[in-house]
């Protein structure tokens, strides 16, 4: 299949004929005439928040999972599908998948263009046997930004549909600034991990849960008043939680500038605080748990994973940075124990 030259260059900033709709709603735009058309699988469009920077601003920017694309004259024609997205938020896998009535198959990415921080990517479809329709999953993926996430002014989200002969088609999804004149505030949860032992079926094995929780206020403005921190373990194995100590930057805090409570809760042993003033940035508080074991060592299935995160709520002028760091389990990110010899459970 043979292409011109302006197939290939493309900005991505605008297309010729996007339309520019609010966040979450993507523009379809149809030349007149068209051959191919654009439809969403999925409303609203999958969001990602983004700071602008010293966070003094968020945005909503919207992208799309997948499209449809129709036409009326017959078996969808091959095309080339160029998608532009902003690089510093985003990146592109290789491979397109596309699915019809009859058969899913998959497309090949070509050289990319990249102009500034807009990166087009470029996939040949295939033209169809018979169906005047299939389905586009796009192999776009946000990047963990942490804690470099804030970017000021991200790009639109851009697709657009170039037949061989023929009007196509284009669609962009519009970044929304959402919030003005803010702050953000953002933690992260850590835990040192001590254990007891539960017996299996077959061997001796060990529940590990939290001795000591910190939490880092990583800024830029203040964790908010009436944050919680929540530590769960499975009440079998751990039959009581309270803490021992908990410090602000080294230093005891007052019985009186937090609530904390030790209760059973739908199967889990819960122990909670809730800090009745705000965590400046950069300060670390520090609890240090203090479990019950049972007397005697039990045998359980379907254990509880022990968790520890923190929440909170800063108000209609404040926003939480994404840092990923809000709760911590014992497993890595594929779900397997940290370390052998852990007996398996469930979050």
């Amino acid at each position: 299949m043979t292409f011109t030259r302006r197939h290939f260059i493309l900005t991505g900033s605008v297309v010729a004929s996007a339309a520019y709709l609010s966040a979450g709603q993507p523009g379809v735009a149809r030349a007149e005439g068209g051959l191919l058309a654009i439809s969403p699988l999925i409303e609203p469009a999958r969001s990602i928040d983004v700071p602008g920077k010293g966070f003094a601003s968020l945005t909503t920017l919207p992208f799309p999972s997948g499209f449809k694309v129709t036409t009326t004259t017959g078996p969808l024609p091959a095309f080339l599908l160029a998608v532009s997205f902003d690089n510093r938020i985003f990146e592109a896998g290789n491979l397109l998948i596309i699915s019809d009535d009859e058969v899913s198959t998959t497309a090949q990415a070509g050289s990319p263009t990249v102009v500034g921080p807009v990166t087009t990517a470029h996939f040949d479809v295939p033209s169809s046997a018979s169906a005047s329709s299939s389905d586009l999953f796009l192999p776009l993926t946000a990047r963990s930004l942490y804690p470099a996430e804030a970017i000021d002014s991200p790009r639109p989200t851009a697709v657009e549909l170039l037949p061989e002969s023929g009007a196509g088609a284009s669609a962009s999804w519009t970044p929304l600034k959402v919030l003005d004149g803010t702050t953000a505030w953002g933690a992260e949860i850590a835990v040192v991990w001590t254990d007891t032992e539960v017996l299996s079926p077959t061997r001796p094995l060990i529940y590990r849960h939290p001795q000591i929780v910190t939490i880092t206020s990583v800024g830029p403005g203040a964790i908010p008043a009436g944050a919680e921190v929540v530590v769960d373990v499975d009440p079998r194995l751990v039959t009581d939680v309270q803490f021992s100590s908990i410090k602000r930057d080294a230093v005891a805090l007052p019985a009186d500038a937090f609530v904390s409570t030790s209760i059973e809760d739908q199967g889990s042993r819960r122990l909670s605080f809730v800090f009745k003033s705000t965590i400046p940035a950069n300060s670390v508080v520090e609890i240090e748990v203090a479990c019950t074991k049972p007397e005697e060592v039990p045998v359980v299935t379907g254990l509880l994973w022990a968790t520890a995160r923190i929440s909170a709520s800063g108000g209609d002028l404040s926003f939480q940075r994404s840092t990923g760091l809000y709760e911590v389990v014992d497993l890595t990110d594929s779900g397997a124990p940290l370390i052998e010899g852990v007996a398996k459970g469930t979050v």
